[in-house]
């Protein structure tokens, strides 16, 4: 019995099983020989399928510890500059001071290298910590009312009041870091969407799959006959079942190794199966939320880089030129995002499975399917070699024991002294006397 979940008749019809006929291959398959293998009905293994989910380290300098609360030192006598409470919150001070002892950019450099977008002086991850500095509206217009005695507060605080200062400090900064990692967040989105469209396309297009499916389905319904009705289609757990089906006569022989076997010899066809499905590894990677968002963040930065180009004004410039080519490789890759939800859940559904389904879980089944039948193959290789070893082996005691046999009633040889421990010596090392014979 292969325990298997059928999929409703009144389904099929969208599924890949619409134009299966399984009796078009029941004459093709030897089910005498696969009967001897697996007559017996064998429990199923429990299965438990896990789904890996990569989740993303956030930076955290909030618990920095030491401060940046020390005044400066002066020599004795001179007078101590006054310093007055700080305005903000305790922790916001903290780590404002934290974070900006690890820019390392004076104040005066720091606004002219955000101004002119000088990634030299503010890369990426200068930019990055600036940007959790940067200060609320609130916070700004409290800080401009001390703007006259500024220099009499911590130094924390004068830090956020120089940051409001610098014009459009937030979008300027967006664009550094969008800028400098496009390309290695673009190479890492685009392959994602093209590998789930051409994965999804190769699965439904695949005639080496359908005819797999349709073996595969004629294996369940002759194993089922006797105890449920013929399914017309199963769902994609069923490929999990024919590697915990096995044979009662060899425990190491699974339902997999005898569809592999059948595949190979009857259906030699099936062997470009591995070429026609494309994209599998890439897509199974992939986690459409996640996606997504990685989506909306290119989006999101070439916003940003469009508003500072229209504040500059000059075409000319290297953002210009830089926005012109990363904003058509973001309309295409968001152009084939949209393609990509609509093929995969095409691919879902032809398959019979549910519409919600991730990519992870969906095509890491054919990953796992593609693994186990090269594996099945091999294993199938290397039964085939022992057993023809085995043979031989057979093949050679039964012509040693034939050549003893005929040395015992044969008039024509004699045992040298009569012992038949020399006979058998003689017979292995091919050195008969007789009678007669020359020396």
């Amino acid at each position: 019995l292969l325990n298997w979940a059928p999929i409703p008749y009144a389904k099929i019809d969208q599924t890949v099983f619409k134009d299966l006929d399984d009796e078009r291959v029941m004459s093709t398959i030897d089910f005498a020989d696969f009967e001897s293998k697996f007559a017996k009905r064998q429990s199923a293994a429990s299965r438990a399928i896990l789904d890996a989910r990569q989740s993303a380290a956030s930076l955290d300098i909030a618990d920095g510890g030491g401060g940046g609360g020390g005044g400066d030192e002066v020599s004795p006598g001179a007078k101590r500059k006054e310093v007055r409470p700080s305005l903000l919150d305790p922790n916001r001070s903290r780590n404002v001071a934290i974070s900006y002892k690890r820019v390392k950019v004076p104040m005066d450099k720091l606004a002219k290298a955000v101004g002119e977008l000088n990634m030299k002086v503010v890369p990426a991850e200068k930019a990055d910590l600036l940007l959790r500095m940067v200060p609320t509206d609130e916070e700004a217009a409290m800080l401009q009312e001390h703007a006259a005695d500024i220099e009499l507060l911590p130094e924390a605080d004068q830090t956020l009041f120089g940051l409001s200062q610098i014009e459009r400090l937030e979008t300027r900064l967006r664009v550094i870091v969008f800028w400098s990692r496009f390309e290695e967040n673009y190479a890492a989105v685009a392959p994602q969407v093209d590998a789930v469209i051409a994965a999804s396309e190769s699965l439904i297009t695949s005639q080496s799959l359908a005819k797999l499916f349709e073996v595969i389905l004629a294996f369940g319904n002759y194993m089922n006959s006797a105890k449920r009705g013929g399914a017309f289609g199963f769902k994609l757990t069923a490929l999990q079942r024919l590697l915990e089906t096995r044979s009662p006569e060899d425990r190491s022989l699974t339902l997999m190794h005898y569809v592999v076997h059948t595949v190979e010899t009857k259906f030699p066809e099936l062997k470009k199966l591995g070429s026609e499905l494309v994209g599998l590894q890439t897509a199974a990677q992939v986690h459409l939320p996640t996606l997504g968002m990685d989506v909306n963040e290119l989006r999101n930065g070439i916003k940003a880089c469009a508003s500072e180009v229209l504040v500059r004004c000059d075409d000319n410039s290297p953002l210009s030129h830089f926005y012109k080519g990363a904003a058509a490789q973001v309309d295409g890759v968001e152009k084939r995002q949209k393609a990509l939800a609509d093929k995969f859940r095409d691919a879902v559904l032809f398959f019979g499975e549910d519409p919600k389904t991730q990519p992870g879980e969906f095509f890491s089944i054919f990953v796992k399917l593609l693994e186990s039948m090269s594996t099945a193959q091999k294993d199938n290789a290397l039964r085939a070699k022992k057993g023809q070893k085995k043979q031989q082996q057979h093949q050679k005691k039964g012509s040693t024991g034939a050549l003893l046999r005929d040395l015992m009633t044969s008039e024509k040889f004699q045992f040298q002294d009569g012992k038949f421990d020399d006979l058998v010596k003689t017979a292995k090392n091919g050195t008969f006397r007789r009678v007669g014979a020359r020396h």
